[in-house]
């Protein structure tokens, strides 16, 4: 059964998980970065104000008709006015029984004319020319708002080559992670069919808050009970977590004089506790990935 000390087999564990959460970190900046990237490229614009619906109007027919109304109410007053005026005693050679009836009657005709055509001609164009005022004032604040974002669009545009620059930078890292990995697993204390994030967040989990030093019954635990959610949600809650505490270790050992005193005090400790050459040299491969995981750490810029 694959044993370890557990004050080698946890830093080591933390070392794997936290290169892993460093690459989350970089391809979270990468992503972020490449988004802003396709913004910058893209046209920002608040949108032109859409046009009014406008009021369905008669025309000039319906203005005529309903005008119409009036004019004939206007005409029979005049004509009941001089009918009057032309005779002594105040009424003309109409009898006035038919000029009343006809004033009843035209004034109903005219007013029903102007129900029809005139009055709803005469509100619908009076809120179309209001619909019209109101786009023409949106229309003016849009062209003085897309003449400011053609500026920020045209300054941003300039910033994109040094993003992009950056990319490069972060794609670079995630190559140094990888090769820093690549040495930390070269010490093959995890096997091969576990090298992953998953399987990483899990031992640690598992060795950080238990007493076991039993890596083969942990990874049979693990396939028994490897659930991708639950690990996720680990993920998220440790991720800072786990980059923190190894940022403080590998700040803790920057100079080569402190990475010595640790490495000679990790050597003596494995003289004392490995009885076989081999196992003395599966622990001298976890001090030297540790060694390896903190010389990257140190120079990791980007997570402070």
């Amino acid at each position: 059964m694959a044993r370890f000390n557990r004050v080698f087999l946890i830093p080591y564990l933390e070392d794997v998980c936290a290169l892993y959460m460093a690459d989350l970190e970089i391809c979270a900046k990468m992503v972020g970065l490449q988004n802003e990237i396709l913004i910058l490229q893209g046209e920002k614009d608040t949108g032109a104000p859409a046009k009014p619906e406008y009021e369905e109007c008669f025309g000039c027919f319906a203005s005529i008709i309903g005008n119409a109304g009036i004019l004939i109410i206007c005409l029979l007053m005049l004509g009941f006015v001089a009918d009057m005026s032309a005779s002594e005693d105040g009424w003309g050679s109409t009898p006035h029984s038919v000029f009343v009836f006809l004033v009843i009657v035209e004034s109903l005709l005219g007013l029903v004319v102007w129900r029809l055509f005139g009055k709803p001609e005469w509100k619908a164009r009076k809120h179309n020319k209001e619909l019209n005022l109101q786009y023409k004032k949106a229309m003016r604040q849009y062209q003085i708002e897309r003449s400011g974002i053609l500026a920020q669009n045209e300054k941003g545009r300039k910033n994109i080559s040094g993003m992009k620059k950056q990319m490069r930078k972060l794609s670079a890292e995630r190559d140094r992670v990888a090769q820093t990995l690549s040495k930390v697993y070269a010490a093959n204390i995890i096997p091969s069919h576990y090298r992953d994030m998953y399987a990483a967040v899990y031992l640690y989990d598992f060795f950080s808050t238990s007493r076991s030093d039993d890596l083969d019954m942990a990874l049979n635990t693990y396939v028994l009970e490897q659930i991708k959610d639950k690990l996720d949600v680990i993920i998220e809650k440790q991720h800072s977590s786990i980059l923190n505490q190894r940022l403080i270790l590998a700040n803790q050992q920057k100079s080569l004089e402190e990475q010595r005193a640790h490495n000679a005090y990790m050597r003596q400790k494995i003289y004392q506790i490995a009885s076989s050459i081999e196992e003395q040299n599966q622990y001298l491969a976890m001090v030297e990935s540790h060694t390896a995981a903190t010389a990257y750490f140190a120079a990791a810029n980007y997570l402070r």
